[in-house]
């Protein structure tokens, strides 16, 4: 296993392949099924696992080819021949005619047939492989000894070094990857140059081509519910019970919501002739090894049936406080496996673990033949599973292992894919350095042998942790340290690349060592500040003058863009959280410009998902600033700090929690815009209804004319009010969204006026954030239009009958 890492080679010990210039060698490999074109995702999934294994080292020696050009000046001949005695040394021989010459991996795990040799001496280098794909990764391997590396997809990625003599040092290297399958991805449907050059910075990585039929095991996930009730249309109309029972915002309970009734008979009958149709229409026996994704719809929640209740355990989500449905999902893919037994003995059927089944279930053992895919979307973005700081990512941890314990014990296929799905991290300061290298190797151990990873097209942000991430898919064992700090130095080079690697330290510090959970944006202000940006602007101007080559100072000058963001960022945030609504519109069109300078650099930076969540700070300073100023006027300020009360059932509206006569003198005092939920403590708050009370006196004249209203700047994520023991309206309302009440019927001007806030969290917007989340005000002015979503309150009797409650008995 001795490799050049390991084993000191004299430096005159080497098989040289370009001499000043001149070829001194050439490219030896059997003929190849496919050619080096890349013709499109479309074409490249229509291929046989060979066929793309023949294509991916056509690519891979094309491609080294390109780089030994670009290295030195001169390509080498390249002959393709089944016979070895057609190789004349010195020369570089690649694939199965390597693997004839002695240069065959002998790894025997290696499932995916992935493993690669580099062997190299007498004047022969030869890169075998345990398969074609698993030569070009030897290809990469030997660029990778020679000083190249791909810090990012396209040419503006590319570190080769120039030099007109190139010499292969001997020694012999034999690897085999961690993870069987290595899948990157870009969200949306990229176009065909992003697509190309992005697979082809993974296949550089040791990746596998996204898209391309699977060459070990099986894509775990699927969301296949909604394709039955759309195949199965007229049957789900004709009886309604097939489908979910939801409960809607008012309480109510009806049946929709986009998921089936999975402990219905005739769903699972349904489910099994899909299972029937795709075997005949792909022309399967029914003996073939096939997956088949049989998991709910995104997003929505668990039926409240009392069949599914009944079926399912009394477990609470972790992240949204609604029922866990894991169980369910379990015993609906078990029941299916059971039924199809002797028809299909070998049929597998997925199911993706994360939103409201994102748990290991505990009344059903799943099937050997259950593929599941872990996804750790509901947990904290700033943690690893091993930072004591993080309440939710030590809840996930036990959910990996006890996966892994199945996994281990009866070969469950396991596969983990992770996400650049945090709005914030594309646009402020964001790593996932150590979480990457802390995670990975727990993955690997619990016996996940697939990984995949989505990519954000903001390369200026995540290529850090992009790189790592690749880095430790081929080897969980690698220090993610050292690949920083490899990253950094090929990036950078070696004088800039302490500076930048103290960047990203220090930001992967902060996250890991903060208790804060909450989502996106919410909590960047408690983990930033501005002289966090100042430290760290003086340390990219030094890294700047220290960068060698214009392609390091050009990475350098597009990795300080998240912090010239967070710059004004941070100034928007004081601007309107202290109702300077104008200075915030000013620092937002300064951030905004910030964005659309670095995202126009290079298609691998637009990052419209990043600028369009950011987007949203603007609606809302248009509405309050609009609502604070010209025919409008700000009448009182809601401060920060509330009187709270917490009514975890969202009984208050029964219970006169807008009362004006209850005293509320020794209330709980909660945050609003200046904090979060989850950095109150409140994070174990997940469902129910806040209530806020809010005293305040008006002047005895308005400041502006017409009437009065309540501009509600966001709310987790459904706001009702009342003023002075009147009820006014209910509305719907986001984290950044607006909301205007009338309130000129109600208040006294020139009297103490009491105005009533509830919000209710019925369904997670992000997380643990909760409650009021933007500065909101009272104001004076035209009268406004009032909330439409004004439907009377009602109770829920028994069976989800509505009672109506009468308007005048709230205020009786």
């Amino acid at each position: 296993m001795a490799g050049w890492a390991a084993v000191a080679v004299p430096a005159w010990a080497g098989t040289v392949v370009v001499r000043r210039g001149a070829p001194a060698a050439r490219i030896y490999h059997a003929p190849l099924a496919q050619d080096a074109e890349w013709t499109g995702h479309k074409a490249f999934g229509k291929l046989t696992v060979d066929e793309m294994d023949a294509k991916s080292l056509a690519i891979a020696i094309a491609d080294l080819n390109e780089h030994l050009l670009k290295m030195s000046g001169t390509a080498l001949e390249v002959v393709a021949t089944e016979d070895v005695r057609d190789v004349q040394p010195p020369a570089i021989i690649v694939g199965s005619l390597a693997n004839r010459m002695g240069g065959a991996p002998d790894i025997p795990d290696d499932p995916s047939r992935d493993a690669f040799r580099l062997k190299a001496g007498g004047n022969l280098v030869l890169l075998g492989g345990a398969s074609d794909f698993g030569a070009s990764h030897a290809v990469y391997a030997l660029l990778e000894v020679l000083g190249c590396a791909w810090v990012m997809p396209g040419p503006a990625g590319e570190v080769i070094p120039r030099r007109a003599t190139v010499e292969i040092p001997d020694g012999d290297r034999q690897e085999a990857p961690s993870f069987a399958i290595r899948n990157l991805y870009y969200g949306g449907q990229p176009s065909p140059l992003l697509w190309q050059e992005m697979q082809m910075w993974g296949l550089r990585q040791k990746a596998n081509i996204y898209g391309t039929r699977q060459r070990y095991g099986f894509p775990g996930g699927g969301h296949a519910w909604g394709a039955l009730i759309r195949k199965f249309r007229k049957e789900f109309e004709a009886d309604p019970t097939m489908m979910g029972l939801i409960r809607r915002p008012d309480g109510s309970l009806v049946r929709g919501g986009g998921q089936l009734e999975s402990t219905h008979p005739r769903s699972i009958e349904l489910a099994i002739e899909h299972i029937r149709d795709a075997f005949k229409s792909n022309g399967w026996s029914n003996d073939a090894a096939v997956c088949l994704g049989m998991g709910p719809n995104d997003g929505g929640s668990l039926s409240l049936s009392p069949e599914t209740v009944n079926a399912g355990v009394p477990r609470i989500n972790y992240d949204s406080g609604k029922l866990d449905g894991t169980d369910i999902c379990v015993l609906f893919i078990n029941t299916i496996l059971e039924r199809t037994e002797r028809e299909f003995p070998n049929l597998h059927l997925s199911f993706m673990v994360y939103s409201w089944h994102a748990d290991f279930p505990m009344r059903y053992k799943p099937h050997p033949r259950l593929v599941a895919g872990i996804r750790d979307l509901n947990v904290s973005r700033y943690h690893g599973m091993n930072d004591p700081t993080s309440r939710s990512r030590a809840y996930y941890r036990d959910i990996v292992r006890q996966w892994g314990r199945l996994a281990r014990e009866q070969g469950n296929q396991l596969s983990h894919g992770d996400y650049n799905w945090n709005p914030a991290e594309a646009v402020l300061p964001y790593t996932r350095v150590k979480i990457t290298g802390e995670d990975f190797p727990i993955y690997r151990d619990a016996g996940f042998r697939i990984k995949s990873t989505n990519l954000a097209r903001a390369w200026y942000l995540t290529a850090a942790h992009d790189y790592v991430a690749l880095k430790m898919m081929w080897n969980a064992d690698l220090d993610w340290r050292g690949l920083l700090r490899e990253f950094c130095v090929k990036a950078y080079g070696a004088d800039a690349a302490p500076l930048m690697e103290g960047y990203y330290l220090e930001v992967a510090r902060r996250q890991s060592e903060s208790s804060h959970e909450a989502g996106s944006f919410y909590a960047m202000p408690l983990l930033y500040d501005p002289a966090f940006v100042a430290e760290q602007e003086r340390r990219f101007a030094a890294a700047a003058a220290a960068a060698g080559t214009e392609d390091e100072k050009r990475r350098v000058d597009d990795a300080r863009y998240p912090v010239l963001t967070l710059k004004h960022y941070l100034e928007m945030h004081a601007a309107y959280t202290t109702f300077d609504f104008e200075g915030a519109q000013a620092a937002f069109a300064r951030a905004t410009n910030v964005l659309e300078t670095i995202t126009s650099r290079s298609i691998h930076y637009e990052n419209k998902s990043g600028k369009g969540y950011f987007s949203g700070f603007g609606r809302y300073l248009d509405a309050a600033r609009r609502h604070a100023g010209g025919a409008y006027a700000i009448e009182y300020k809601i401060p920060n700090k509330l009187k709270t009360a917490i009514d975890v059932h969202n009984l208050g509206a029964h219970h006169r929690f807008w009362g004006s006569r209850m005293d509320d003198s020794r209330y709980l005092e909660t945050e609003t815009f200046l904090s979060t939920w989850d950095a109150q403590g409140l994070s174990g708050f997940q469902q129910g209804s806040a209530w806020y009370r809010i005293r305040f006196t008006l002047p005895e004249q308005p400041a502006r004319p017409g009437g009065y209203g309540l501009f509600v700047g966001g709310a987790e994520n459904r706001v009702a009010v009342w003023c002075n023991d009147t009820f006014i309206a209910r509305s719907g309302a986001g984290l950044r969204t607006p909301t205007v009440f009338d309130l000129t019927d109600a208040v006294v001007p020139g009297g103490e006026n009491l105005v009533v806030i509830q919000t209710t969290r019925h369904n997670i917007s992000e997380l643990f954030v909760g409650g009021l989340t933007m500065p909101s005000f009272v104001f004076s002015g035209p009268r406004v239009e009032q909330a439409k979503d004004t439907e009377p309150l009602v109770r829920i009797l028994p069976g989800g009958v509505e009672e109506p409650i009468r308007p005048g008995a709230i205020a009786d």
